[in-house]
């Protein structure tokens, strides 16, 4: 890909929307975890979450939005971030690292 004015605008562009809607993520995640902060914790809850009797709603929702929190979210927000910044510097230098890797393991 010609690197161009223009294709730098489009691309400086896209990763400021991608900074943008990593903001927004975040603040998902807050609104999220002020919600599991209201929810009641009952206090059988530990024999819930070992299954040992059925949970009740109140720790199901706590447990969707732990991991939407602690394992989709988080990802996609460390995937947005380094979308948002990375360079072509950046890329060329993983590019590099990844061949070494490939040259060490074939000896």
């Amino acid at each position: 890909m010609p690197d161009d004015t223009a294709t730098t605008a489009i691309i400086h562009s896209a990763q400021a929307a991608l900074a943008a809607v990593t903001s927004d993520l975040v603040a998902l995640q807050d609104r999220l975890a002020a919600i599991n902060r209201q929810l009641p914790v009952p206090p059988d809850q530990e024999s819930m979450l070992e299954g040992k009797i059925p949970p009740d709603v109140a720790t199901e929702l706590s447990g969707c939005i732990d991991c939407l929190n602690d394992d989709i979210l988080l990802q996609a927000v460390e995937m947005l971030r380094h979308a948002a910044a990375v360079t072509p510097h950046d890329l060329v230098q993983a590019f590099h690292r990844q061949e070494e890797r490939r040259r060490r393991e074939q000896r």
